[in-house]
């Protein structure tokens, strides 16, 4: 039986990486609001893209080995984005101010908890039912945030299908 194909791996090499691009500078939107907020010059903001998907690049196997090595940290990546979200959230509804100092203590916290977490049974016996009732409240969450997602992605999703048309389309010549 035949696997079907991806449409990334029909478009061969070139719309990989294409792809890949695109997604790095997605994902790079916070370097691109923190360059703005140091400086209105383009260049700037463009050496600040630039260095945030360098860095990411670097970074990344770094990570994965520290994964490999600690393989709860996975799953603390998710509370941490989370734990962040808490703090933006907190300060834009209650004008009170996280310090930086704060936010630190409070990753180095979680991710310290959640490495002790993953290396003590008993520790994880008595959290279970804590951890299970997380899970059952987290699940309506994650399907809300995933639609809504895919209803703003939607548009851009549209968008590269026509481009992707254009681009296939034979030039008369």
């Amino acid at each position: 039986m035949m696997e079907q194909m991806t449409p990334l791996r029909r478009e061969g090499f070139w719309a990989t990486v294409i792809a890949i691009e695109i997604m790095d500078l997605s994902l790079s939107v916070d370097n691109v609001v923190a360059a703005v907020a140091f400086s209105p010059k383009l260049w700037v903001v463009c050496t600040g893209v630039f260095i945030g998907i360098l860095a990411l690049r670097f970074v990344a196997g770094f990570c994965i080995k520290l994964i490999e090595q600690f393989p709860i940290l996975e799953h603390t990546a998710f509370l941490l984005i989370g734990y962040v979200g808490v703090v933006l959230v907190v300060e834009l509804t209650t004008h009170v101010e996280v310090t930086a100092v704060q936010k630190f203590i409070g990753i180095l916290l979680i991710t310290f908890l959640t490495i002790v977490y993953s290396k003590s049974a008993g520790l994880q016996k008595v959290l279970q039912p804590i951890m299970k009732g997380m899970v059952w409240l987290m699940r309506p969450v994650a399907f809300l945030i995933g639609l809504l997602l895919k209803i703003m992605i939607w548009p851009f999703k549209m968008l590269m299908q026509v481009l992707i048309r254009q681009f296939k389309k034979p030039q008369n010549a």
